[in-house]
């Protein structure tokens, strides 16, 4: 049954579902969701986490690598994130 129905099901279903998905889901989701999603969890996420971040983890004498680091966390964290909202929703 299911290599049958793999092989005659999934290419239908994604010629068809996922252009209209991605066409109307996609407009709507983006707007509506991110504009909440960032004033939202960022100042949350920020205050309370780097902190806690940059105390107990970096001592001071790692400065260069910190501030390396807090641009690869920040732009990674919102990168994956983001992936994460877009597979959850």
């Amino acid at each position: 049954y299911f290599p049958v129905f793999r092989s005659i099901y999934f290419p239908v279903f994604r010629s068809i579902y996922f252009p209209v998905f991605r066409s109307i889901y996609f407009p709507v989701f983006r707007p509506v969701y991110f504009p909440v999603f960032r004033p939202v969890y960022f100042p949350v996420f920020r205050p309370v986490y780097f902190p806690v971040f940059v105390l107990f983890i970096f001592p001071s004498s790692f400065c260069l690598f910190f501030r390396l680091s807090f641009c690869l966390f920040s732009r990674l964290s919102f990168c994956l994130f983001s992936r994460l909202s877009f597979c959850l929703f």
